[in-house]
């Protein structure tokens, strides 16, 4: 055993003595491995794009950012106002830069929103790979490290179902996620900085947060937090620092999301409707934030609280046992309080990717205190130099199958389930456009797939759409005589009923419709047959992939009554 290690000693010396070369090698045998992860990556996003059409049943959000997106220029209103313009714009600017090949079999304007839907998601792996660079890049100042730690907090997050499912998810929660992070940093650093560094990180923290309200208005959450950087100055500036802190926020809000942060009313109507998915936390639900933030903090803080300890080059920002207990105090409150503010809420369904920003600000906040451990002289021995590289050769060397060549295994499993009912999707999407063209009038749910040229009207108004796909259905929609199908997805409207019967929903709503709402889904959940208000009869003829179709009895001819439903579809 000593002769082993007496010849692994000599390796490392005679390394040593060309130590420049070997980690210039390393370095760019690393960042080639970063290249191979995002070329991997882009192929599984390519296989996993669709037209607009099919992305509706998975997400129908996913789906309105591809017309957004074709829909968003540099400059222009995109039109939809419960995002910002910001993430849009990103994926404009990555959409110049590469062509994409016309698909075969698929029409000119369908390969447009595959293409669309590849680079959204694309965009979102480049802001993960940029966020956890810039978190590396805080840890230390060492390049190699720098890149090695970046794929670390990749494999991490990736082994995330949530961060995965967000990756291939069209949302703007990545950029908004990046985006609080570098602005968290800045205000941190306004709290431990004097003179005019103090003054330009404290403008830097205020136009980071502008540029994240122009990102996604979840930002809302962190208003507890950006207060706490004006109290770091004189108590005689506090209100022409909020003043100022405010305008300039302002100013970067407007200036990144001109003209279309001009148009608050729609925001303003938008977060009135999703407060009815809101209601104040307790107990119970403290416990469902606290699991979603375990599982998605774990491994990247295994990642940075090893980075921290081990580094051999640490960043001059590490904070000092020295330093006042205020700008203690304040940075704690700045870290928690976003995180305290997402607590106090009750929201159903229980969105599994609300804490990304939030625990990324909490990854910032340790990358500042950890480092301090330092201080102690025991644990100065202890994480030395050679700690430092052998630890992180363990980890790189545990890490590299999730870096390059196959693809991570949780991102494959998700993108697999994406694909499970791929053939039932084209079945369902073939069956409703089969409808309007024969004639038929559709009700639908918004995750009910179909084009959208049948979602233009036959006469001069609105309710003469062959398909109307409706997030609120209530029982009026259903025309005397006229509806001849209703195509409805069970897992999206048990969002309206309540626990007792069958749903997860909340029993009072700020809304007066919820009861219209109610009672069109309450008539056919767990049916296979009902009667509308009209006294016409509704059998439940077919269904696939969690998508039930309704047909009026009067309209079911033979053929269709051979149609079975297969076993466990409802």
């Amino acid at each position: 055993m000593k002769r082993v290690f007496s010849f692994f000693k000599k390796v490392w010396v005679d390394l040593g003595d060309r130590r420049d070369l070997v980690q210039r090698v390393i370095f760019w045998a690393l960042l080639l491995g970063l290249a191979g992860q995002l070329f991997t990556y882009s192929a599984l996003v390519a296989d996993n794009s669709l037209p607009r059409s099919l992305v509706r049943y998975f997400d129908n959000d996913a789906s309105r950012a591809i017309q957004t997106l074709e829909e968003t220029k540099l400059y222009n209103d995109n039109g939809f106002n419960p995002y910002g313009p910001f993430y849009f714009r990103l994926t404009r600017l990555l959409e110049r830069g590469v062509v994409w090949p016309e698909i075969k079999g698929l029409t000119k304007f369908e390969s447009l929103e595959r293409e669309r839907h590849y680079f959204l998601q694309l965009m979102n792996f480049v802001l993960l790979l940029g966020l956890c660079y810039f978190l590396a890049w805080l840890i230390t100042g060492h390049k190699l490290f720098q890149v090695i730690i970046t794929q670390l907090l990749a494999t991490a997050f990736l082994q995330n179902e949530t961060w995965v499912h967000m990756a291939l998810r069209p949302h703007p929660d990545y950029t908004l996620t990046l985006v609080v992070a570098v602005a968290g940093f800045f205000a941190l650093r306004t709290l431990h900085t004097q003179g005019d560094a103090k003054e330009s990180n404290w403008k830097k923290a205020a136009m980071g947060w502008g540029i994240a309200g122009a990102t996604k208005f979840t930002t809302v959450l962190f208003l507890p937090a950006l207060i706490v950087p004006n109290f770091s100055f004189d108590k005689n500036q506090w209100l022409k620092r909020f003043l100022q802190f405010f305008l300039t926020a302002l100013g970067a809000y407007v200036v990144v999301g001109f003209p279309q942060s001009f148009d608050l009313a729609p925001f303003g109507y938008h977060l009135f409707k999703q407060s009815n998915n809101v209601t104040a936390g307790n107990f119970a639900f403290m416990k469902v934030w606290t699991n979603l933030f375990w599982e998605q903090l774990q491994l990247p803080l295994a990642v940075v609280f090893f980075s921290c300890l081990l580094m051999p080059e640490r960043k001059t920002w590490v904070l000092s046992f020295s330093e006042s207990k205020k700008a203690w105090l304040m940075s704690l409150l700045y870290v928690l309080l976003p995180t305290a503010a997402l607590y106090s809420r009750e929201v159903r369904p229980p969105y599994h990717w609300y804490p990304m920003p939030f625990l990324t600000l909490i990854l910032v906040g340790l990358i500042f205190f950890l480092p301090t451990l330092y201080q102690f002289e025991g644990l100065k021995s202890v994480f030395n130099r050679w700690a430092s590289h052998g630890a992180f050769s363990v980890a790189l060397f545990v890490a590299w199958p999730n870096l390059i060549g196959p693809v991570p295994a949780t991102l494959q499993r998700v993108a697999i389930a994406n694909d499970s009912c791929f053939a039932g999707i084209v079945q369902v999407k073939e069956r409703v456009e089969g409808e309007a063209v024969a004639g038929g009038w559709v009700v639908a749910d918004p995750h009910v797939p179909f084009s959208l040229e049948y979602n233009e009207p036959r006469g001069k108004t609105r309710d003469t759409r062959p398909i109307k796909a409706n997030y609120d259905n209530y029982p009026d929609r259903i025309e005397k005589g006229k509806t001849s199908l209703i195509v409805i997805k069970p897992s999206y409207y048990k969002r309206y009923l309540t626990k007792e019967e069958g749903g997860y929903g909340k029993n009072e709503w700020n809304r007066t419709d919820i009861e219209a709402t109610r009672t069109f889904y309450r008539m056919f959940f767990k049916k296979d047959e009902t009667t509308d208000q009209h006294g016409q009869q509704w059998k439940k003829t077919f269904s696939k992939c969690g998508i039930n179709f309704w047909r009026r009895a009067d309209l079911i001819d033979e053929v269709e009554l051979e149609v079975t439903i297969p076993p466990g579809e409802e």
